[in-house]
């Protein structure tokens, strides 16, 4: 159900097909004509305990061994060597990639479990300085240890939280950044920059600079050649 869910999804046909190398140039239908390469992804996930191999051009799951949520990536690997290894070894074209959860998300919850963390730290100090506290408080567990009881121990620890509030702040900068990045490196990726290309190549052939530019380049191969 999942699968043709995702595979009904317009946005993300869309987006794949955004993708598509474009054909610069439009050639007319030959009968012989060689057939594309059929690209599919392969994935490999972890469930309950056993580790299994999803490829859409088998008939269904297929079972690599058991495994924990540790050691599962161990298990899936050599399947995955042996799958490339089967192709010729000038063979690049392949993409591993890991499907986690988008990282500003994660960010995100750090600093609303850090926030709230940090409030209970500022109403214990609270307590200290108007001179009153309860039992519940003295009992109270943080993570990584019990709560402090003295003033300077609990300014610390706030000190400490707001360092790692600002860590988290400025690591979700950076992956808006990178995801920026990435905006722009995917625009020039689905840029047809023929029309450039031609464009320039016919400005130096005008001004007569375009045989000199390829003999040149002709005399840095054959030197290259030579100095082997």
């Amino acid at each position: 159900m999942k699968g043709e869910a995702i595979g009904n999804s317009e946005l993300i046909k869309e987006t794949h097909n955004s993708f598509t190398v474009q054909d610069p140039f439009i050639f007319s239908k030959k009968k012989n004509r060689k057939p594309s390469d059929a690209f599919h992804f392969i994935s490999f996930i972890p469930f309950q305990g056993k580790v299994y191999e999803l490829d859409g051009l088998k008939k269904g799951p297929y079972c690599l061994g058991d495994c924990t949520p540790d050691n599962w990536l161990e298990i899936a690997t050599p399947f995955i060597q042996k799958r490339m290894e089967k192709y010729s070894q000038g063979e690049i074209r392949f993409n591993l990639m890991a499907v986690i959860k988008n990282r500003q998300t994660t960010l995100q919850e750090k600093i609303s479990t850090l926030e709230k963390k940090k409030n209970d730290l500022e109403i214990k100090l609270s307590e200290l300085n108007s001179g009153s506290s309860s039992s519940s408080s003295d009992n109270k567990e943080e993570a990584g240890g019990a709560t402090p009881t003295t003033k300077e121990d609990l300014n610390f620890m706030i000190n400490v939280v707001n360092n790692d509030i600002e860590e988290a702040n400025n690591e979700i900068l950076m992956e808006q950044e990178k995801f920026r990045n990435w905006k722009d490196e995917n625009i020039r990726r689905k840029h047809n920059f023929t029309p450039l290309i031609l464009n320039l190549i016919k400005g130096l052939a005008e001004k007569d600079k375009l045989q000199p530019l390829i003999q040149k380049a002709k005399d840095q191969i054959s030197q290259k050649q030579q100095n082997k």
